[in-house]
């Protein structure tokens, strides 16, 4: 058995002030403009009118505005003229009423359509201090170490084993250079080299030390 559904037609018979129309209250729209490429909301029409005869019309609006300007190419200088004439607003839509309207008709197709909630009497949200969450002991921002490198190891063994080592005295740069690197350790007794080729250094340290403690 087909479902008898009966649509409520949208009425407002309550008369508003001609100033009305220019509210972004207005839902009421034009015919298609040439001039905007749309249909354009009347009361952002007429908006754009003012603005125009003040002069900071946007240049985005320069159709619009050369339509303005011709007097007759704009159809709502025609229909301000029709609500100046009349004494109170004609192409006045009530956008709350008409948006209770359609939820009716909705409902009545067992459609379900969001419904706008009121902001009166709803206070501010609170701004919470995230700080206060955190756990004592924790910093907000972490720290961040630089993970030692193999380098970093060599050079503190070095210098351990130069701690423990006898001083040496600095080899003589005028002697002459051969193809195997050497290292001389001489203390007041006699003076020893050995080939360091393909050593590391910690192999090196290690080495001198062992020759300081033979002599």
């Amino acid at each position: 058995m087909a479902r008898n559904i009966r649509l409520v037609e949208f009425k407002d018979e309550e008369v508003y002030p001609i100033e009305q129309s220019a509210l972004g209250t207005n839902a009421y729209y034009c015919d298609y403009c040439g001039a905007a490429g749309y249909r354009p909301n009347y009361a952002s029409c007429l908006r754009r009118i003012e603005d125009r005869k003040a002069g900071r019309l946007d240049s985005n609006e320069a159709t619009c505005a050369a339509a303005i300007a011709s007097g007759s190419a704009c159809m709502v200088l025609g229909m301000r003229k029709e609500e100046e004439q009349a004494g109170h607003a004609i192409y006045y839509v009530n956008r709350t009423k008409l948006r209770e309207n359609q939820l009716e008709n909705a409902e009545a197709m067992g459609l379900k359509l969001g419904r706008q909630q009121s902001t009166r009497g709803l206070s501010a949200p609170k701004v919470v201090d995230e700080s206060k969450f955190v756990p004592k002991g924790i910093a907000h921002a972490p720290e961040f170490k630089s993970t030692p490198t193999v380098a970093d190891a060599i050079n503190k063994r070095m210098r351990e084993l130069a701690k423990d080592s006898t001083p040496e005295k600095a080899p003589d740069t005028n002697a002459s250079t051969s193809t195997a690197n050497t290292v001389s350790s001489q203390n007041s007794k006699s003076q020893v080299t050995f080939d360091t080729t393909g050593m590391s250094l910690l192999e090196i340290a290690k080495r001198r030390k062992q020759q300081a403690a033979a002599n």
